[in-house]
């Protein structure tokens, strides 16, 4: 009984003032993004794309068994078939290997969409590289064949073939998902 009296006498205390408590730390939600990514991995053709109308024009050397990337060239060319034209970025998920940086140091990315350079980066590093170029909707023509093109600089030269330049994890656009996205 005496708890009782003290939680009471607390509680009408309590009420002739104002009692104010922080609101708890909100989290945001997360973004939700479309993709139409192209993927290096081993499928029957060499390549895998998330979404349909993605393929390789050329620049990218044939992906090995259990690997998630590929050696490209100075100019891998890639086309996409894109939705709309607005809204678009363009993501790169890329390495720098160490046998090429020993060898010959920071390279240079050019990015290229539909002959228009969209962006460039100092891969001045040994690492994975997650890039993101935003690209302005005049570049993407609905709904043609959008054309991107990296050039590479500089690169490893081999006695016999190609030279090589980074390894590609994935190329391809992403776009903020909208209310007026199909199902939604």
């Amino acid at each position: 009984m005496r708890i009782f009296l003290i939680a009471a006498l607390f509680f009408t205390a309590a009420g002739c003032r104002e009692v104010s408590f922080p609101v708890p730390q909100q989290r945001s939600m997360p973004e939700f993004r479309l993709r139409q990514i192209l993927e290096i991995r081993p499928e029957s053709d060499g390549f895998a794309a998330t979404a349909q109308n993605s393929s390789i024009i050329g620049g990218v050397l044939p992906v090995a068994p259990g690997l998630d990337w590929s050696w490209t060239t100075a100019h891998p060319a890639f086309r996409f078939k894109l939705d709309q034209p607005s809204g678009w970025d363009l993501d790169i998920k890329l390495t720098t290997a160490d046998v090429v940086f020993d060898k010959i140091g920071p390279q240079q990315l050019t990015v290229l969409v539909n002959g228009t350079k969209t962006g460039s980066a100092t891969l001045d590093q040994c690492r994975t590289w997650l890039l993101r170029f935003p690209v302005a909707p005049a570049l993407l023509p609905d709904p043609a064949e959008t054309r991107v093109t990296l050039a590479i600089a500089p690169c490893l030269p081999q006695p016999e073939g190609p030279p090589l330049c980074i390894l590609l994890h994935n190329v391809g656009f992403t776009r903020p998902l909208t209310a007026q996205d199909p199902g939604r």
